[in-house]
C-alpha cells in the first residue's frame, strides 16, 4: 500500500515528505484560491485517510460560526467531511479509502484524492472569508 501511494505521487509529480515514522505522506497543494497541506495517513489493515488541512487557524471568536458553516457543508457531501478542531482552530477535509479486503489501485487513489482536493478548493475562499470576518 505504502509503495503504491509513493509511486502514485511520483507519477503525478508531487513532492512529498515521509512523516510519522513512515505511516504518512505529506505534501502541499497549490491552487488559485490558496495553498494547503495534504496528508495521506496509512493503515495497512484498514486503508488510507486523506486530509487537506488549511494553513490558517480560525480565531477563537469565529469558531462557532465556522463550525456551523462546516456542518452545513457536510450535509451536501456523500464522500468526505469537514472537521474543525475546536482547541487549535485547524480546519481539515477528510476522505477515506477503505482497503479492507479490497486491492488498492492507483485509480482508486486518484478518485479519492481528487474528491478531497477539489472539495477543499471549491470551499477554500468562503471558509477563509468566514474565518477572517
Amino acid at each position: 500500500m505504502y509503495k503504491l501511494l509513493i509511486k502514485y505521487l511520483q507519477r503525478i509529480g508531487v513532492d512529498y515528505s515521509i512523516i510519522e515514522s513512515g505511516k504518512a505522506l505529506d505534501f502541499t497543494v497549490e491552487s488559485p484560491e490558496g495553498s494547503w497541506n495534504c496528508m495521506m495517513s496509512i493503515s495497512e489493515q484498514l486503508g488510507v485517510g486523506f486530509y487537506s488541512t488549511l494553513h490558517f487557524v480560525v480565531p477563537q471568536d469565529k469558531r462557532t460560526q465556522v463550525a456551523l458553516y462546516l456542518m452545513w457543508l457536510n450535509n451536501a457531501h456523500l464522500v468526505g467531511n469537514f472537521e474543525l478542531d475546536l482547541k487549535t482552530g485547524d480546519i481539515r477535509f477528510k476522505t477515506y479509502l477503505d482497503c479492507n479486503g479490497i486491492e488498492l489501485t492507483e485509480r482508486a487513489i486518484d478518485r479519492t484524492m481528487l474528491v478531497n482536493v477539489t472539495t477543499m478548493q471549491k470551499h477554500f475562499a468562503q471558509i477563509k472569508e468566514l474565518a477572517a470576518a
